[in-house]
């Protein structure tokens, strides 16, 4: 079993049917146009298990979501 659980077992979306991209420690842009206090955006995260190399325990990972103008 490995100790560390990769950053990419961990998925994010803007839809929750939508197709799932792995964390990676790049910048990505998650959703750019007009920024108005009605417009939000919804993140949802999927974790990917791999019973044979898990190791049991907690997991944790920062995550920095940053807000820039143009």
């Amino acid at each position: 079993a490995r100790a560390n659980k990769p950053a990419g077992d961990l998925k994010w979306s803007t839809a929750s049917n939508g197709s799932f991209a792995g964390l990676t420690t790049s910048d990505v842009n998650l959703v750019t146009g007009s920024a108005t206090a009605s417009n939000a955006t919804t993140l949802y995260f999927q974790t990917r298990y791999n019973w044979t190399l898990d190791t049991p325990g907690i997991y944790s990972m920062a995550i920095v979501l940053t807000l820039t103008s143009p």
